[in-house]
């Protein structure tokens, strides 16, 4: 038999540690001391890749560059931002023109984190650049996916 299946949305995990990915910068504990490649850990992050090809990104760590090379560098068409704790939204600048030189990224946020990234003199400047645009929030439809803030 030929099995035939339905191409989805894919999702994929690119980090699942504490903000500042394990080992944590300056942690000298047994948890930190002595890792191997495998043991490090980026911080929490999840990628989608809809069936039209469109990239949403949950968080902007510092580990981005690593992150993304997990999925093959796709651009990213949306990026979510959850809350404001430095390890969600450390990697908003490698978007802008030193590092990525993205444009037109469409940016879901609270209005809180909207105000501050608005009010934060280099997360405004990348506004001015038009690396980011605010788009739809809570709830936001893309291709065959739903992605809801509660």
């Amino acid at each position: 038999h030929s099995l035939s299946y339905h191409i989805m949305a894919v999702v994929t995990l690119l980090g699942v540690a504490q903000d500042g990915g394990r080992p944590q910068p300056g942690c000298t504990r047994s948890c930190c001391e002595n890792l191997t490649e495998q043991d490090y850990r980026c911080p929490v992050s999840l990628a989608v890749q809809t069936m039209n090809g469109t990239t949403l990104l949950v968080e902007a760590t510092r580990d981005l560059g690593r992150q993304l090379r997990m999925i093959d560098n796709p651009s990213i068409d949306h990026l979510f931002i959850t809350h404001a704790h430095l390890g969600h939204v450390d990697g908003l600048g490698l978007f802008g023109r030193e590092t990525m030189s993205a444009r037109h990224i469409q940016l879901h946020c609270s209005p809180s984190m909207r105000a501050l990234i608005e009010t934060t003199p280099a997360w405004n400047q990348l506004l001015q650049q038009n690396v980011f645009e605010f788009s739809e929030f809570p709830r936001v439809e893309i291709d065959d996916v739903v992605v809801e803030f509660i």
